[in-house]
């Protein structure tokens, strides 16, 4: 027989999408894992929200957009916090992603944004001019996992 007693340590990727339309010019809340029918939804609806099961970090913000802007970029903002929800009483990064063209994925690296475990996320969109329409975001969030 053996016997063996201790604690297992790693590191977890785990990659969220959401798709919306993004028709104007105001912060555009995402539903993660959602559909475009979340799109635009008010934050106070919750809909758009999910619970970190595990401490970790963003590491990449992807986008896909159905028409390009040139250099003007679309504001994609991470919302983390141990409040009531996502906005309220904790911390947030905006990364601009310019998308030049339609139909072409763009990824941004993100460095040293923690994500607590239990924190509330969620993911907004504003647009700088044209309308990108139809929005695909996918976020990689690396979870540190301990058990």
């Amino acid at each position: 027989d053996v016997m063996v007693s201790g604690s297992l340590y790693g590191r977890q990727k785990k990659s969220y999408h959401t798709a919306g339309e993004v028709d104007n010019n105001s912060e555009n809340y995402l539903g993660i894992m959602g559909n475009s029918a979340d799109a635009n939804t008010a934050f106070s609806k919750h809909r758009h929200q999910f619970i970190a099961p595990y401490g970790g970090r963003l590491k990449s913000i992807a986008i896909r957009s159905a028409a390009g802007d040139a250099g003007n970029a679309l504001n994609v903002k991470f919302y983390t916090s141990n409040g009531s929800d996502a906005k309220t009483g904790g911390t947030s990064i905006t990364k601009g992603i310019s998308v030049a063209s339609a139909n072409q994925t763009y990824v941004q690296p993100v460095e040293d944004f923690e994500i607590s475990e239990g924190n509330v996320c969620a993911l907004s969109i504003q647009r700088a001019s044209t309308n990108p329409g139809m929005t695909n975001i996918t976020l990689v969030i690396e979870y540190d996992v301990l058990n």
